[in-house]
């Protein structure tokens, strides 16, 4: 059976591609939390298996807003 954090990835990319990001290999920062940094504009994305009560299991400015570079891959 896959580990929380082997699901959440899977659903932290599928969205990172729908932005346009080129986003790095998974960085292990912790147990439980993973780091990915887009190669072309530098967001980020995080993932962790154990957010706070308040917190969230996926994360990161790349998640909010679309790729800067998009539109000049294209030009």
């Amino acid at each position: 059976m896959p580990t929380k954090i082997q699901r959440l990835k899977p659903e932290a990319k599928e969205s990172l591609i729908f932005r346009g990001h080129n986003m790095s290999r998974w960085e292990t920062l912790d147990k439980g939390y993973c780091r990915s940094v887009c190669l072309d504009c530098g967001a980020a994305c995080v993932v962790n298996d154990h957010p706070l009560p308040n917190g969230i299991d996926i994360g990161g400015n790349a998640l909010a807003e679309h790729c800067k570079w998009i539109n000049k891959k294209h030009d």
